[in-house]
Formats: structure tokens, C-alpha cells, sequence
């Protein structure tokens, strides 16, 4: 019933939808992954006359994939009626984290492999993914996305400076590079400057860099 429900649905609806079809795949994937990794230890990897069992293996696998394609689904008619957010990229990376889990589980079972190489397979695969995810600035993504479609929410705007200020500038939200629209809560020059310009070497990064060196062009061409 939940994988053959897709339609439109209302904001509290289509979150509901979401947050019980991840606990559900929370649920169904762990009980499948350590399930078939109790069946297929040792010998039965090898026996020959296994081949009902892994037809079952297979199945049950090819099910849990059709619960997160109807979980990314849902995700996706989420962000596209309601808007990008931290925790919807989030169940993004969950998703893709289930699949890249649900296909080394099919290969564990189809080539023999053991529940060591599973762990350190699906272990490296999660490093190199989010490490490949922390790359992005997502504050930046999300406010772009949702201010490109009109999902204007200023108390998340708020939440994701100062790492989207180059954004709102973008979008005219940004005044004199150095304050924030009085719709935002930042009139404040001075507030500006000391959390998020005037940074020590410590808390110093790359947006910090960039918003800074704006500051500077803009100061030059309006002296």
C-alpha cells in the first residue's frame, strides 16, 4: 500500500510518507541484510543445491530496492512542492547509501564473498560518499534552489548563514555586502562583521575567504 500510494499530497501527508517509508527501510534492510548474512556463511555459499534460496535472496532483495525507489519518490514530490532543505538532501544520502548496500549484499550472495568483505566494502563505499557530499556547500544549494522556486523561508535562510550569503546577495537579499535585509533580522553592520567577516585564523574558511574578499570589491567601487 505505501509503494503503490503515489499521488499528491498535502505538506504534513507527504512528510509522514516520508519519514515511515525511511523507518520502514531502516527496518527491512537490516533484517535483510543480516538475515541473508546468516544464511549464506560458510559452506552454504557453495553448495550447490542453494539455488531456491538464492532466487528468495534475490527477490527479497529486489523488494527493498522497490520500497527506496518509492521512498526517493516521495523525497522528490516533497522538494518539488514544498522545497530543498538539509534533512530532505539528507534522506538523499540515505537512499543512495541503501541501494550501494543492497547491491554488495547481491553481490556477497551471487559471488560467494564473505560478511568481512561486506562490512569493509559497504563501510568504504559510505566514507568516500559523504566525504565526496561534504564537498558541496549545501547552504548555498538549498538557498539557490528555493529561492530560484519561490519557497522563501527566512528563518531557514537565517539558519544556513553565513555559509549562503553570496546567495542571498545573488537574490538582492544581501545590502552593501555587509547586512542582511531587515526582513532577515540582520540591520546590523557591526553584527555582520563580527560573526561572520572579522573571523580568527581558527574559524577561518573558504566562505569566510569569499565574503571577505566581496566585502573588499565592494568597499573598492564605493568608496
Amino acid at each position: 500500500m505505501f509503494i503503490l500510494n503515489i499521488k499528491d499530497f498535502a505538506a504534513s501527508e507527504l512528510s509522514d510518507a516520508v519519514h515511515s517509508g525511511v523507518y520502514a527501510s531502516i527496518v527491512s534492510i537490516i533484517l535483510a541484510v543480516v538475515i541473508i548474512a546468516i544464511f549464506f556463511r560458510g559452506s552454504i555459499n557453495f553448495i550447490r543445491e542453494n539455488g531456491t534460496l538464492k532466487t528468495l535472496t534475490f527477490i527479497w532483495i529486489g523488494l527493498n530496492s522497490l520500497l527506496i525507489a518509492s521512498i526517493f519518490t516521495k523525497t522528490y514530490l516533497y522538494i518539488d512542492q514544498y522545497g530543498l532543505s538539509m534533512k530532505r538532501i539528507g534522506v538523499v544520502v540515505y537512499l543512495i547509501l541503501c541501494l550501494i548496500g543492497l547491491f554488495t549484499t547481491f553481490l556477497k550472495v551471487q559471488h560467494q564473498l564473505n560478511f568481512v568483505y561486506l562490512w569493509r566494502r559497504n563501510l568504504a563505499v559510505s566514507f568516500v560518499i559523504i566525504s565526496i557530499f561534504s564537498l558541496f556547500n549545501w547552504s548555498a544549494i538549498v538557498t539557490d534552489y528555493n529561492l530560484n522556486n519561490d519557497f522563501v523561508d527566512h528563518k531557514q535562510l537565517e539558519r544556513l548563514l553565513p555559509q549562503n550569503a553570496l546567495i542571498l546577495k545573488k537574490h538582492g537579499l544581501y545590502d552593501d555586502a555587509q547586512q542582511l535585509n531587515n526582513s532577515l533580522g540582520y540591520s546590523s553592520a557591526r553584527y555582520w562583521e563580527e560573526h561572520f567577516t572579522n573571523r580568527q585564523w581558527q574559524d577561518f574558511n573558504y566562505i569566510a575567504y569569499q565574503i571577505k574578499k566581496e566585502n573588499n570589491q565592494d568597499a573598492q567601487s564605493n568608496p
